[in-house]
């Protein structure tokens, strides 16, 4: 006996629209989810690249009040490893900086 004979037509057809207007349903939200979590990655790398320059920006700024030459310096030679993109973690490297590598630092004698 086929599914046509067991039921209505009219029911069957029914049916298979209701079940298009789910499947549209579906994709619909797939589509959203797939926007959304593009969306999500992009402000990740947004607020990578900012927690990055704020860091970059203390080091700087460190730098330069313990009296290093040029600031820029020791942004490319402090270990980013250590710092870890967390600003609490700069004073120690640029301890351990200043630490391997005086000649950063101008000297105060004159």
């Amino acid at each position: 006996m086929s599914a046509t004979k067991m039921y209505p037509e009219s029911y069957i057809k029914e049916l298979r629209g209701e079940n298009a207007q789910f499947r549209t349903q579906r994709n619909a939200a797939r589509t959203r989810v797939d926007g959304l979590t593009e969306e999500v990655k992009e402000l990740q790398r947004e607020i990578d690249e900012l927690r990055q320059e704020k860091v970059k920006q203390e080091v700087l700024e460190l730098a330069k009040k313990a009296g290093v030459v040029d600031p820029l310096d020791a942004w490319k030679l402090v270990d980013h490893d250590l710092i870890a993109d967390d600003v609490e973690n700069v004073p120690k490297a640029l301890t351990a900086l200043f630490a391997k590598s005086p000649w950063l630092v101008a000297s105060q004698e004159k």
